[in-house]
């Protein structure tokens, strides 16, 4: 048998999953526009000499938007933790083959889960400073944590860019 290029064991915990879901929701261009328009919004209040009441209702809605777009990645993983029992503490195992991609879902030390990807069954996959994520759907992905990286990352890169072309992503350092 074939021996992985790069091999990866990662946890599912509240940091994994709040890292993850602070990146997924602010790679997508409605929060970057949520996010414009409430500071749009709470500078209007701030600096526009209109009605007081106005200013305040104004100033309240982009404080609201702003607070949700800061906070929602922290409830999303604390609510993931506690209704998924499969994800709560969940590890798994990735390994990045030539031709495949093996991802292996473990609860303790039982196995409860295995799936093998050909490359272009991935929609794609996001490089981040601390992790790879590897998205099947556009809002479902495993998570490879960097700091368990087994094997040649510069290798796997390479491959990746050839692989999936524009569906890989680098992002940051």
């Amino acid at each position: 048998m074939e021996d992985a290029i790069v091999t990866c064991k990662s946890k599912y915990d509240y940091e994994t999953l709040k890292r993850f879901n602070r990146f997924h929701m602010y790679s997508r261009p409605i929060y970057k526009v949520v996010t414009v328009l409430a500071i749009f919004l709470i500078l209007y209040a701030i600096i526009v000499p209109d009605e007081l009441i106005m200013r305040i209702v104004i100033g309240l809605i982009g404080i609201i938007w702003l607070l949700e777009v800061i906070f929602l990645p922290i409830i999303y993983s604390k609510k993931a933790l506690k209704t998924s029992a499969i994800q709560a503490g969940a590890h798994i195992i990735v390994e990045f083959f030539d031709k495949k991609v093996k991802i292996q879902t473990l609860k303790g030390e039982e196995a409860i889960g295995n799936t093998t990807l050909d490359y272009s069954d991935i929609y794609k996959i996001y490089d981040t400073k601390h992790a790879i994520y590897i998205y099947i759907s556009s809002n479902q992905a495993f998570v490879c944590n960097k700091a368990n990286i087994e094997g040649d990352y510069n290798n796997l890169v390479t491959m990746l860019k050839e692989k999936l072309g524009k569906n890989y992503k680098k992002k940051g350092k």
